[in-house]
């Protein structure tokens, strides 16, 4: 599948307006340097080629030259990258050639603000564009639960089956006790430096 070029061409405007912008995206780009990635969104076997300059990115939906770095990423992933970067899966995607320009251009994604249901629509129509929409959705709220149900888990083993970690109450006690203690400490102190000067 190959975008068409006019919505390649309002992808690189809106991309490019929102560089223009942000003094995040540019220290980005400016650290990325001159480089070229592929986006491969498997699935839907489309390809963007990203052009990287210090001020802006070259979009293009053709190009059969060699590139620094490809990306292979399913779309529901890529948007959950996109949205919430934090919960991203890094092992549902590969990348060919350069892994650190990969993961760069990967961290920069996140910092647009482009509204991908709007823009999928125009391919696509509405109606699959919103369904797309829902999707995405349940499946970051999912990924979200799924997330904080793993940290919860890791975090009463380590806490209750291994003991490795003191729990809430135990951490609170001990806190208190410490704070007790620096202050039975400060007052001791106190009073040898009292009794010296006598």
């Amino acid at each position: 599948m190959e975008l068409p070029g006019p919505l390649t061409q309002a992808l690189q405007q809106t991309i490019n307006a929102q560089i223009s912008d942000d003094l995040d995206l540019q220290h980005g780009l400016k650290k990325i340097g001159n480089k070229s990635i592929t986006l491969h969104l498997t699935g839907l076997g489309l390809r963007l080629y990203f052009f990287i300059r210090e001020n802006n990115i070259e979009i293009l939906n053709q190009y059969d030259g060699t590139l620094d770095a490809e990306i292979n990423i399913a779309p529901l992933t890529f948007l959950s990258l996109i949205n919430s970067p934090e919960i991203a899966d890094k092992q549902m995607f590969d990348t060919n050639g350069d892994k650190a320009l990969a993961d760069s251009f990967l961290n920069l994604l996140p910092l647009l603000k482009i509204d991908w249901e709007k823009k999928l629509s125009k391919i696509t129509g509405g109606v699959i564009a919103s369904q797309a929409g829902s999707q995405f959705r349940r499946y970051k709220n999912e990924q979200q639960r799924n997330w904080q149900s793993m940290q919860d888990n890791v975090s009463e083993y380590l806490q209750e089956e291994t003991q490795l970690l003191p729990g809430k109450y135990e951490f609170d006690d001990m806190r208190k006790s410490n704070e007790q203690l620096r202050q039975k400490l400060s007052g001791l102190e106190q009073r040898v430096e009292a009794l010296k000067n006598k």
